[in-house]
């Protein structure tokens, strides 16, 4: 299932662009049918190659927001 951008705070900002209109990021696995994005979006991503693409620069955006989150909590 996707990941939630409220999760990430103040440092979701990279993550943003990625997230469909109900604020879910998607993660590996997901599929784009799954997610709620605008029709604009959704035609942008239509074949399998741009979504892959778009899916693992999601995944490495919430990788990094969530270290920076967990750098933040340390200090």
């Amino acid at each position: 299932m996707a990941y939630h951008l409220s999760n990430l705070g103040q440092y979701g900002r990279d993550v943003e662009r990625y997230a469909d209109v109900d604020g879910y990021v998607p993660e590996a696995g997901d599929k784009l049918g799954t997610m709620n994005y605008t029709v604009e979006t959704e035609r942008g991503l239509r074949d399998e190659e741009t979504w892959a693409d778009w899916l693992r620069d999601a995944i490495a955006a919430t990788v990094g927001a969530n270290r920076a989150v967990q750098a933040w909590r340390e200090l």
